[in-house]
């Protein structure tokens, strides 16, 4: 079967096959012009050379010309980028103690064009946070329990099951820091329902009922596309945290995300998963979580 890898060794084969018979005629010429003066001798191998040369010197040119354009386009992102991180960062008002549960009025990840075409384009909806966890990841984060490690002067935020790692949980609350999830989590359907989650002992399922009354505290968020932005490749995520019985904002947070190789990555899927962002996230993902379990403290006790 002939593949791809053949072709490139035939067409290897055939450029070193031109090269060679290039110079077995440029030797023959020079000895049937012997006689003749140096210069004009000389003649046909200038062309011949040319042939070959001076389409390298344009290539070479035009591609330094190229990576001077990429340079200075992303010299201007960049710009831009850095200035919108001037206006990242979070504005807290009030912050709760002892919540047992939230709600969430939006799920991440939750959308019919969310998928690995539009991954990789400058409009996809959740590039300001393109590594959180989406759709039932996103729920269960707000059910796992986070543990603070500092190692060589870095932060490290790690989740864990409560209950499927009960034992390690116990240890650990010993030596570092453990910040507990909330007992339940309420999430809005698209029919205007509440399901409640809770986490199993079976790690991989969540159990679910439908509640009529769901938590006080709400976690929303957007992802404004604004096109100037977009056009350089850079998104941005507004997540806010609201007293549903009060209707009043208890605090938001903005991040922005920048995609430095400007689409150019050989995945098209993987094109924001590199992104730099502002803030900068503890972990790169579980931003939104860690954000909202700083403003709704969960209920702290013994694991059950």
């Amino acid at each position: 079967m002939f593949t791809l890898s053949d072709l490139a060794m035939l067409l290897f084969i055939a450029a070193w096959g031109i090269i060679i018979l290039t110079i077995v005629i440029l030797i023959w010429l020079f000895r049937k012009m012997r006689g003749l003066p140096l210069w004009v001798r000389l003649i046909p191998t200038a062309l011949v050379l040319s042939f070959f040369v001076l389409p390298a010197i344009w290539e070479d040119y035009k591609e330094h010309l190229d990576e001077e354009k990429d340079w200075a386009e992303y010299r201007e992102y960049r710009a831009v980028f850095d200035e919108r991180c001037k206006n990242a960062g979070e504005t807290i008002y009030q912050t709760v103690q002892d919540v047992e549960g939230i709600t969430l009025l939006k799920v991440w990840g939750d959308s019919p064009y969310n998928n690995s075409h539009t991954q990789g384009t400058k409009q996809w909806e959740f590039a300001g946070l393109p590594n959180e966890m989406g759709e039932e990841g996103y729920i269960e984060s707000f059910l796992y329990w986070w543990v603070t490690s500092h190692i060589n002067n870095e932060v490290f935020v790690s989740g864990y099951h409560p209950l499927v790692d009960k034992k390690r949980m116990d240890e650990y609350k010993k030596t570092r820091s453990v910040n507990m999830g909330y007992s339940f989590v309420d999430v809005l359907q698209h029919n205007g329902s509440y399901l409640r989650y809770r986490v199993t002992d079976d790690e991989w399922q969540m159990s679910k009922e439908t509640v009529n009354k769901p938590a006080r505290y709400a976690v929303t968020f957007d992802n404004p596309i604004i096109q100037e932005d977009r056009n350089r490749w850079i998104a941005t995520t507004i997540v806010t945290i609201l007293d549903a019985e009060t209707n009043t904002i208890l605090a938001k947070k903005q991040w922005y995300a920048f995609e430095e190789s400007r689409g150019q990555r050989p995945l098209e899927s993987r094109q924001w998963s590199d992104s730099i962002v502002c803030p900068k996230t503890e972990r790169g993902y579980n931003a939104i979580p860690i954000f909202v379990q700083r403003i709704l403290i969960p209920k702290q006790g013994e694991i059950q």
